[in-house]
């Protein structure tokens, strides 16, 4: 039987085995709320550009995570006062519900778009992997003809490497996102690839290559069979060709 008085005073629970890079938290709908409202906040008032030095992260796993909270705020039980407070509820309480159930939807509006040549077209459905609440941005010039891309959230592997090997350079960082090309406007989400991408913390670089699920797969065990060739490599006792 679990204690309950023992997970009053475990607020977070670092990873075990098998959960790389996960840390589980438990948390009050009241907390719940102050955690998705100030994502918001800091999503509406920090650009793009800056988003990633300032909050150590880019604004894709910022709204996807958004849309994590959002939704799990609004499947809370009736009642409760994260979900619906009642009339001695506090007003920013019913602001952060009402805000959270408003987040929650927008991941699933339908899109459209008003192209300069023809009538507005309404967005096919995105994936379910996309995190993009918004594929065009407000009176943004497009054709009927144009394509626009679904993209997931991005996962990003830092290296010691500097990037292109220059001295003094900042270290490179490999990204790695699932995306699909879709065109025309109406059309139906295109092919999924995987798209690695180098750059450093603060830039996203040009230098990129899209991946089948195949090619990733066999990339990504060409990756780990080289990585336990080095590891062996660098054990103590390792064979080592004699020196000529």
């Amino acid at each position: 039987m679990t204690d309950r008085r023992s997970q009053a005073h475990r607020p977070a629970r670092l990873p075990a085995d098998g959960e790389p890079g996960q840390v589980v938290l438990r948390l009050t709908s009241a907390e719940l709320l102050v955690l998705a409202g100030s994502i918001n906040e800091a999503m509406e008032a920090v650009e793009d550009w800056e988003f990633p030095a300032r909050l150590g992260t880019g604004k894709t796993q910022a709204r996807a995570l958004r849309a994590r909270l959002g939704s799990l705020i609004a499947r809370l039980p009736p009642g409760d006062p994260g979900r619906a407070p009642g009339p001695g509820g506090t007003r920013s309480n019913r602001q952060a519900a009402a805000q959270a159930a408003a987040l929650a939807e927008e991941e699933h509006m339908t899109e459209v778009v008003r192209p300069r040549d023809g009538d507005a077209v309404t967005l096919r459905p995105c994936p379910p992997w996309c995190t993009l609440a918004r594929h065009f941005g407000d009176g943004q010039p497009a054709d009927a003809d144009d394509g626009y891309h679904h993209e997931g959230a991005e996962t990003e592997v830092p290296t010691r490497y500097p990037f292109l090997g220059l001295a003094g350079e900042d270290p490179t960082i490999v990204r790695a996102v699932l995306k699909s090309w879709t065109r025309p406007l109406g059309a139906a989400p295109g092919p999924v690839r995987i798209e690695l991408n180098l750059g450093t913390p603060a830039n996203r670089t040009d230098m990129y290559v899209e991946a089948t699920p195949a090619e990733a797969r066999a990339i990504a065990q060409a990756l780990l069979g080289l990585a336990e060739a080095a590891e062996q490599a660098a054990e103590p006792g390792a064979h080592r060709p004699a020196d000529r």
